[in-house]
């Protein structure tokens, strides 16, 4: 742990380097100074004091709602606040003590609150909040926290994070005690930090510092992109902005600009947003309605323009009031003047300046072909709301539908095997990918909600609504509409569908998801919610073709999903870079090939093998055990027990063909030609000994020993 919090602690310095005045952060100092000022425990109004100590609190509550709890209890009984906030800051009192107490005193407040002025507010004061009140009465001792930023945090130092209030946030504490003697002892750090910690700040600034390292540095891409978009709305009107965006796409796109192209800076400033080559402003919008837009251009476009003096070739530089709406025209000098500013420019002078969520914005909207900002394209094209995977047992549908669902959320996909099962599991652990396997059990009970049984205090039995899995994640993705959600539905053809979906049939369609033209929703029968299906949610089936549930499968699922069929690979093994020759002249290609060929005439090609039983067999050893542990058995249930139809696909290694002159009869007076067989067939499983004659035989029959 000691090695990530220098490597996270010198990441700080450098991004203090690059960002000096951590203007967007002097909030917090700002916020606890204005507490201090303002704070009078001895108040008579001792509420509206409250209020006004805590005017600056912006950003530091992550929701509004538990901060309403203080303006409520101030219209209800101004005494309460002098009461829960005397018990919070008590130092006397054990810390745990004082976050139980105060959230108790708070839940009984707030009812009797509710019962007064006929309300049914539900406000809960959250870790987040109770932090932030220590914070601002002892910001030497206690540190800000929000839950995504402990999150982070422990994801980060890859320890496991508590689930429950209080235990959250001290746990958090205990870690950031770790960090402070690295913070305090370095020396570079303290000097940066003084340059924006305001001057009249009497505090150890240490655990503000460690606070806004871990938000500045360890924030998810999406957050940051997500906070980038707000800044923009703030800043400007969404025509605007979208305009400005698509174009400086276009630019990108049109001259093959790459990410981290040192000849090129994206700024974001208190007068505009701006796209700069070498010492050139090239695109920019501005905050000023005289001058809106400008461009730089080969001939000038505008009637409001200037010329770069320094030579003859310098480009115009144009402006304009209003959405400019350029011509091919116009757009073609635009592209002229860029390349010969892109040609002639090593690295920008204004690079240090660059403001690294702003370009990388710019190009997640890039990789993912969007024609809008992300918040606005959010779902990802290339994959329908709806789709089943289908084939043979042992294709990878199980594989693929966990590369379909990381590049559903994360625009692409790691090649790497194991790289890609971690970004899967991250992201089942972060709640955006859920997993569920169908049984001929399964009902809509499970599925979306239904009535359980349940231990109360007193371990009475009670019966209480419960949520199944589809109604979880679609609540987890109407909540969080800027991100993409996966539900995997595993063996989908086993369970009775349209008893499983139930009335929500209808609701899966693209065209009747919640936020499209068309959309539907229904009375749920137990719970009695209003309920629609969110069109961030995506939805992948796996169905295994040699199930015989599949021919009854539901005419209206097949209508609402796409299909897409997964047969056998045999190249497979090349791809993946594995060894295909196991014995000299003997490849698993090859035989799988073989196999299937058979299975194919004897039975049909639903009924042939996958490749992935035999990805990762690369010794005769791990051979023997596939073809033992699952290909005999999986013939087996193929061929019902026709063991000689086995020996005519594998050979007679694995099926032995036994003479019935060798079985003695009791009586042989009442039996029948047709009752009598020639020849009985028993399987032989292989062994390491004969595995290799075993494959010859298999390959190419009665060449070889008989």
């Amino acid at each position: 742990m000691e090695q990530k919090i220098i490597q996270l602690i010198n990441q700080y310095v450098n991004f203090l380097k690059q960002n000096p005045t951590n203007k967007d952060e002097v909030y917090k100092w700002e916020a606890i100074m204005h507490f201090q000022r303002h704070w009078q425990p001895e108040a008579e109004n001792f509420g509206a004091m409250l209020e006004n100590a805590l005017k600056k609190r912006e950003n530091l509550i992550q929701h509004y709602i538990p901060y309403s709890f203080i303006p409520n209890m101030r219209k209800y009984n101004d005494n309460v606040l002098k009461e829960l906030l005397g018990i919070l800051y008590d130092e006397n009192i054990d810390l745990k003590t004082r976050f139980f107490k105060y959230k108790e005193l708070s839940i009984k407040y707030m009812n009797e609150f509710n019962k007064k002025f006929k309300k049914d507010d539900k406000v809960q004061q959250d870790d987040n909040m109770l932090a932030f009140l220590l914070t601002m009465r002892y910001p030497d001792k206690y540190y800000l926290y929000t839950p995504a930023i402990y999150n982070w945090l422990t994801d980060y130092l890859e320890v496991a994070p508590q689930k429950k209030f209080y235990y959250k946030y001290e746990h958090y504490m205990l870690l950031g005690d770790k960090f402070l003697p690295f913070i305090q002892q370095n020396s570079e750090l303290q000097s940066l930090a003084k340059a924006f910690i305001p001057k009249d700040f009497q505090f150890d600034s240490s655990r503000l510092l460690f606070q806004d390292m871990v938000y500045q540095l360890l924030m998810p891409e999406e957050v940051k992109f997500k906070n980038f978009e707000k800044l923009l709305k703030k800043k400007f009107s969404k025509e605007d902005i979208d305009y400005y965006l698509l174009f400086l796409k276009e630019i990108i796109d049109k001259h093959e600009i790459q990410y981290g192209d040192n000849r090129c800076n994206y700024t974001l400033t208190d007068t505009g947003i701006h796209f700069t080559i070498g010492q050139y402003y090239v695109w920019n919008m501005f905050k000023t309605k005289q001058k809106r837009f400008g461009a730089i251009s080969s001939e000038p476009i505008s009637t409001d323009y200037d010329k770069f003096e320094i030579t003859e070739k310098e480009p115009y530089y144009n402006k304009f009031n209003t959405i400019p709406h350029f011509t091919t025209e116009q757009k073609s000098k635009i592209h002229q003047a860029i390349e010969f500013q892109l040609n002639r420019t090593k690295k920008s002078g204004y690079r240090k300046h660059n403001h690294e969520t702003f370009e990388k914005y710019i190009f997640a909207m890039k990789k993912n072909n969007l024609n809008a900002p992300a918040s606005q394209s959010k779902f990802n094209q290339k994959h329908p709301l709806n789709q089943i995977l289908y084939g043979p047992p042992g294709t990878g549908k199980t594989y693929k539908s966990k590369q379909i669902a990381v590049e559903i959320i994360d625009g692409e996909a790691p090649a790497n095997r194991m790289k890609l099962n971690e970004r899967y599991d991250k992201l089942v652990n972060d709640g955006q990918i859920a997993f569920v396997s169908f049984h001929q059990s399964m009902n809509y009970e499970d599925f979306i909600e239904g009535i359980k049984p349940a231990l109360n205090d007193n371990e009475q039995v009670i019966y209480k609504i419960e949520d199944g899995i589809f109604k979880q994640i679609c609540s987890d993705a109407q909540a969080n509409r800027q991100q993409n959600y996966v539900l995997i539905i595993d063996e989908i053809n086993r369970a009775n569908v349209s008893a499983v979906f139930g009335e929500l049939i209808s609701l899966i369609e693209p065209d009747k998801r919640k936020g499209k033209k068309e959309a539907l929703n229904t009375i749920l029968p137990y719970s009695k919610e209003k309920f629609s299906v969110p069109d961030n949610l995506y939805l992948i089936g796996t169905m295994n073709t040699a199930d015989r549930s599949v021919e009854a499968l539901d005419t209206a699922l097949r209508r609402r999903f796409s299909f897409t069929e997964l047969m056998p690979d045999a190249g497979i093994f090349k791809k993946l870079g594995e060894k295909d020759e196991i014995f000299t002249g003997i490849r698993k290609s090859d035989i799988l090939k073989t196999i299937n060929n058979r299975i194919e005439l004897l039975l049909d090609r639903d009924h042939t093998i996958g490749h992935s039983y035999f990805i990762g067999v690369n010794t005769p050893e791990k051979l023997v055990k596939v073809f033992n542990d699952k290909i005999l058995p999986l013939l087996q249930e193929y061929f019902y027990g026709d063991y000689a139809k086995i020996r005519m696909i594998l050979g007679k290694y694995f099926v032995k063909k036994i003479k019935t002159e060798q079985v003695n009869f009791a009586d042989f007076e009442n039996i029948y030609d047709a009752d009598y067989k020639e020849y009985i067939y028993r399987l032989s499983p292989v062994s390491n000994q004969n595995i290799e004659k075993a494959m010859q035989n298999l390959l190419i029959p009665n060449r070889f020993i008989k």
